[in-house]
Formats: structure tokens, sequence, C-alpha cells
């Protein structure tokens, strides 16, 4: 969330992200949100008009945090590496964000499946941006010959794919979430550039 939210709307947001995910948005109300957040349920009422509007500010404030300029600033940050290491600064990137933003993600993801504007609203602000950026990342890596000549399309679904798998496996099995993201980051780019063949 930007610093720039009135602070007692933040612990709202904050505080519906709590009680969505052990209620769903469905099951949850507006008095155990204000309950959550320590403030009268009429607090709420001054911020928010509705659960409803509580939701799409929660996801309008977070998607920046998840959107293209992180990851637009790791791309820039592995100009200079070669494809392994870009490729492992690009996910450890990613994989840090998302483990940090795990419960809103959450959210956002299970309400999703049932409101249809809020999945276009993640597909458009998000999931295409982030797709595309690195479909081109690929794509130049192959003419610079960072890469092999694959597809763009599919490297950049697999890449996405082992990091929403690796933090949602870590996160609903409760396995250990101090895992060194370094080196989940450095296993995944040798098998992605090396593949799991034996070498001569």
């Amino acid at each position: 969330m930007t610093g720039e939210i009135h602070p007692t709307k933040l612990a709202i947001m904050q505080a519906a992200v709590e009680v969505f995910i052990q209620k769903g948005f469905s099951g949850a109300t507006t008095k155990e949100i204000a309950q959550a957040a320590g403030i009268a349920e009429g607090t709420v009422f001054r911020h928010f008009t509705s659960k409803v509007e509580i939701l799409y500010s929660i996801v309008e404030g977070f998607l920046p945090m998840i959107g293209v300029g992180s990851l637009k600033q790791a791309i820039r940050e592995c100009e200079e590496l070669d494809g392994k290491d870009a490729i492992r600064h690009i996910i450890e990137n990613r994989l840090n964000l998302m483990r940090n933003s795990t419960p809103f993600v959450r959210v956002i993801l299970i309400e999703s499946n049932y409101d249809p504007k809020l999945r276009q609203l993640y597909y458009d602000q998000v999931y295409q941006p982030i797709q595309q950026l690195l479909r081109d990342f690929i794509a130049n890596g192959v003419k610079r010959g960072k890469f092999r000549d694959v597809d763009p399309v599919l490297a950049a679904n697999t890449i996405v794919s082992f990091i929403t798998y690796e933090v949602f496996s870590h996160e609903f099995l409760a396995l250990d979430q101090n895992q060194d993201q370094s080196f989940t980051a450095a296993g995944l780019s040798d098998i992605l550039l090396d593949g799991i063949a034996k070498r001569s």
C-alpha cells in the first residue's frame, strides 16, 4: 500500500484482507472488519460506502506493488548480466515480492473466481503487462545471444507458473517460509537454462 492512503482507511483495508482470508468476501461483514481494525463500524462507512468498495480499494491500492514497475526495474538491473544470472535475478525479485504480498494476492485470486470485473482488472494491470515484459526480455535475450532460440511466450509462462506454484505451495501447505529465495532462484534458473538432462 502507498503512504498516500489515509491511515484509518489503510487500517480498514489491511483488516479487511485478514477477514476476507478467514471468512471469504461473501462471509465477511463490515462489523468484523471494524473489529479487526479496532474501530467503530460507523468509521468504516466514513471511508467506504460498502464492503465491495473496500475490496476494490484493496485491489487498486495493491496492484501497483506487483505490477510492471518493479519488474521493469529488475530487468534494468540485469542488463549486463549473462543469461543465467539475469533469469536468476528476475526470479528472485518476483519470489520476494510475491512472498511479501501473499495475503493480498490470495484475496485477489480467490475473489476473482466470483467477480469478472476483478478478474479483468488483475489481468489488465498485472498478468498481461508482466507476461509481455517477460516475453520481450526473453526475445531480446535470444537476439543478443544470451538464450537459445526458444518460444518467448512459453518461456515467460514457465517462469510465471513456477513462481506462482512456489509461493502458493508454501502458503497453503504450510511449508518453510524462511527458505532462501536466492537458493530457489538459482536452482530454477539452472533448470530453465540447462534442463535436467545429465551432461557428459
